[in-house]
């Protein structure tokens, strides 16, 4: 209940609020006065009574604060006892807001250890790659683009290791006559050359 059109007395960062979160700031403050006759509960059980000089210093909210917080605000008098009733004002101070996980965070390149100007950490995309700061993905590792054939067997199979029903011709040494046929040439390119 809020009398003489006064409003909430309860402030989050200066400003009037009725949610406020572990961690947050708190402020209270009664317009027009320096100081009050303040009654405060958290969570029905008397946490304040007496006199209280306004604005309050700003608090930053601790796990032990949790709960409702319900206050009556009465005028102080010459004798410095509780007056007559200004208004009420109640406000709820919830644990800390959950926070999603986040990306890890990647340290910047570093150039004889000094770290690189303008970096920016790129975030994972939905197939566990990179994004660049222009947006597009960081190309991942290159897939098998042919399968190697086996090696090559420059040689003659020797009788045992031909197949059935094909003749095998012999060579001088194990060798092809092919190969036999490029050698004797060779040797005679090299004998008519000397000539």
């Amino acid at each position: 209940m809020y009398l003489a059109g006064l409003g909430v007395y309860y402030l989050k960062n200066g400003q009037p609020a009725s949610v406020l979160y572990v961690g947050d700031t708190m402020g209270f403050n009664v317009p027009g006065y320096s100081s009050i006759w303040l009654e405060q509960t958290q969570n029905g059980t008397t946490q304040y009574s007496g006199p209280f000089n306004l604005p309050m210093a700003p608090y930053t909210l601790l796990p032990r604060d949790a709960g409702n917080f319900q206050a009556s605000i009465y005028e102080l008098t010459a004798a410095g006892t509780r007056g007559k009733l200004i208004g009420t004002d109640s406000i709820q101070v919830l644990a800390a807001a959950t926070t999603q996980a986040a990306a890890p965070i990647m340290p910047p390149p570093t150039v004889q250890q000094i770290p690189a100007p303008g970096y920016v950490n790129p975030g994972p995309t939905s197939s566990g790659g990179s994004r660049l700061p222009t947006g597009i993905a960081t190309p991942s590792s290159p897939s098998i683009l042919f399968t190697p054939a086996p090696p090559m067997i420059f040689q003659s199979p020797t009788p045992s290791e031909a197949p059935t029903g094909e003749p095998v011709e012999a060579g001088v040494f194990g060798m092809s006559p092919l190969a036999l046929l490029l050698i004797a040439g060779l040797g005679i390119g090299l004998l008519m050359k000397r000539r």
